[in-house]
């Protein structure tokens, strides 16, 4: 499985368009990805909201 974050530790409030490093709440998605020596692959993505 393979792991996918943010680079940046803030994003602008859709709001107020000021910087922020504040998450409210976190989501995970797990993506099937193409095999790899055929083994299933996954990448899981946390997706951050405001």
């Amino acid at each position: 499985m393979f792991n996918a974050d943010y680079i940046y530790d803030h994003v602008r409030c859709p709001g107020c368009g000021e910087k922020t490093d504040k998450v409210h709440n976190r989501h995970n998605h797990i993506i099937q990805a193409i095999p790899i020596r055929d083994k299933k692959a996954y990448v899981k993505l946390v997706k951050k909201t405001l």
